[in-house]
């Protein structure tokens, strides 16, 4: 048996197949194999054989922009007794009629799933995979990979982003050799990921208090703990320095093993995801041009860092205005995002229990303090994420300040707990009333 402790300072992989002990409980990682090497296609192949089957079938998932190397993936395969189909995603955004359409044109006798690249590919394949019961494996050209271990994935449907159960990877295999060619957004994209997750565990641990969410202290410290002991590394990624790279893709497949081995996704939500829901929404109804997810994490979880200091240092019981203007807040939805206004009702947070409401006011004075003091202390750590996720790009001082106009930031704050299931900070702020004044004059 393996304490989770441990896992700040091995390696992600001897996790794999093991007894995982957690406050108390014992455990155990989905994933049979995991694969952090250069140029692993044949390591790859051969976990492929060993952990799902020989001379299958297999549907290949990726993009246009990582379809050569889906390509040299296929021919390899074919060249060993295996049958390949590529199929191409084309949208930039993960929605869930791009993975129904995949699943449902799936040739009867395929009997794997790998998918090849990052992000809103690896997301759309977990759903395909789901939806049709297959076996899957993530192939990784990109640091963005702290979903490889979850299943979990967030996508759109109707218009309007929500998450769903997916299948977890047989085998996760990160081709170090790509990973060290990606160009500087995608380094920014990982460390912006990783940078997010102190906004999410401050809201795991706010969610707990305020609406009895699920929680263990265990996992929360533990990620802390493999959070900031990536931050000796962080340095490095400006010299290209393949030790640093290496330890960006530890610390996201370590971050998403706890997301796992937690049984909630609590760590893939907060305030800051609200806030990127709704830039996404906003975005593409205005038809503007996106940065990659990564990058927009960080972006929303600093302008959601600064507010929930303000908030925690200005917001006094016995000055709270309950409730808020939902009125207003139903247009922003169906008038600036795009959201049909039956679709935009059933997703406006609302709150009907005056009791409940009284608590968690006498839970706001009891809690203050305390929720300072971990803001604070979590604001420092991100604080040394932002140096190095700056010092990545050549226009760092440049797009991060140019790429959000005021109405976008006041709009991505006013809306973002609708676009919520779970409790967070921002949640319990806007039923004070206080992000009314945010959607005025947008």
């Amino acid at each position: 048996m393996t304490e989770i402790t441990a896992i700040e300072t091995a390696n992600i992989q001897d996790f794999v197949n093991k007894t995982i002990t957690i406050s108390g409980k014992q455990s155990s990682l989905f994933v049979k194999d995991i694969i952090i090497d250069d140029n692993p296609i044949n390591r790859f192949y051969e976990s492929i054989c060993q952990n799902i089957g020989q001379n299958l079938r297999i549907l290949f998932i990726t993009s246009p922009e990582f379809k050569s190397i889906a390509q040299n993936l296929i021919d390899y395969f074919e060249a060993r007794g295996f049958a390949g189909e590529l199929s191409l995603i084309q949208e930039k955004r993960i929605e869930l009629k791009t993975a129904q359409k995949i699943a449902f044109s799936i040739q009867d006798d395929t009997r794997v799933i790998i998918a090849v690249g990052g992000g809103s590919v690896m997301e759309t394949a977990k759903m395909a995979s789901s939806l049709r019961g297959l076996p899957l494996a993530l192939y990784y050209a990109t640091p963005e990979c702290d979903g490889a271990l979850t299943g979990y994935s967030q996508a759109y449907d109707n218009g309007a982003k929500e998450l769903f159960d997916s299948s977890c990877a047989f085998v996760i295999c990160v081709d170090m050799l790509l990973i060290g060619e990606c160009s500087q957004n995608y380094i920014g994209a990982g460390l912006g990921s990783l940078a997010s997750k102190y906004l999410a565990l401050f809201d795991w641990y706010f969610g707990h208090i305020f609406s009895l969410r699920k929680f263990d202290y265990q996992i929360y410290e533990t990620a802390l703990s493999v959070l900031d002991n990536f931050l000796k590394f962080s340095p490095e990624l400006l010299k290209k320095g393949k030790k640093a790279y290496l330890e960006l893709i530890q610390t996201q497949l370590k971050i998403s093993a706890l997301t796992q081995l937690s049984q909630c996704p609590a760590l893939l939500g907060g305030g800051h995801i609200g806030a990127i829901n709704v830039l996404e929404m906003f975005f593409h109804k205005e038809n503007r041009p996106l940065r990659l997810e990564g990058e927009n994490l960080f972006l929303c979880s600093k302008i959601t860092l600064r507010a929930y200091k303000l908030w925690l240092s200005k917001l006094k019981s016995g000055y709270f205005i309950c409730p808020p203007d939902n009125t207003s807040r139903l247009e922003k939805f169906t008038d600036y995002l795009g959201v049909s206004e039956l679709a935009a009702l059933g997703k406006i947070l609302v709150l009907d229990d005056y009791e409940q409401w009284e608590i968690m006011q006498y839970k706001w004075i009891e809690y203050n303090q305390d929720l300072v003091n971990k803001i604070t202390r979590f604001s420092d750590c991100f604080e040394k994420y932002e140096r190095a996720f700056k010092r990545v790009y050549d226009d760092a001082g440049f797009w991060t300040t140019k790429y959000l106009t005021d109405t976008d930031i006041m709009l991505m704050i006013g809306l973002a707990p609708d676009t919520l299931k779970s409790f967070c900070l921002i949640s319990f702020v806007k039923l004070t009333g206080q992000l009314d004044k945010y959607l005025e004059g947008v």
